[in-house]
């Protein structure tokens, strides 16, 4: 849910336009407990590792960005302005050391997650996240992807396979089931 994803760049898409909506109101509804994560474009494709290179090397326009690109879009940003946000380069927020210790931190037994994209960055982390042990909620109307194939598939697809691991709601009864 960043401007990354949002504007005029190559990665820009509907996708956070989407899942803006139903990512505002679980914003607004627990802005205390909400977590923004942020994907972070290396300035030159030798700062990261192995074929996250050959990706920035097919698309140098995605290095050396304005790294106000990387901010969370307001809309959210500005309902939930103690939330932390935690930064990684790759797709899965696991990766990031500092996410693994504010998780220690808050002892949470359930992850609900929003955000682009479906199929890829959010995908990783659900996986992630059952990997650990935790109780992973996916919000339908919270998650998109500029790719519509690849979100229909795992929508409808790969995250019904995990049925006893993922929970697919939508907006409205999570925030019933918060009271």
């Amino acid at each position: 849910m960043q401007k990354l994803f949002a504007t005029d760049t190559p990665w820009a898409s509907d996708a956070v336009a989407i899942a803006l909506p139903a990512a505002r109101e679980i914003t607004a509804a627990k802005p205390r407990q909400t977590i923004f994560t942020r994907f972070l474009c290396p300035r030159e494709p030798g700062e990261v590792a192995g074929q996250w290179q050959r990706l920035y090397a097919h698309c140098p326009e995605m290095t050396r960005l304005d790294p106000r690109l990387f901010a969370i879009v307001s809309e959210l940003s500005r309902l939930s302005p103690e939330a932390i946000t935690i930064d990684r380069h790759v797709f899965s927020i696991f990766a990031s050391e500092q996410f693994r210790l504010e998780l220690l931190a808050r002892h949470p037994r359930t992850l609900i997650f929003s955000g682009v994209e479906a199929d890829v960055c959010v995908l990783a982390s659900i996986f992630s996240a059952i990997d650990v042990g935790y109780r992973v909620v996916v919000v339908e109307e919270a998650v998109a992807s500029p790719n519509k194939v690849g979100h229909q598939a795992a929508i409808e697809g790969i995250l019904p396979r995990f049925d006893q691991q993922i929970e697919l709601v939508g907006v409205n009864e999570l925030l019933t089931s918060w009271g």
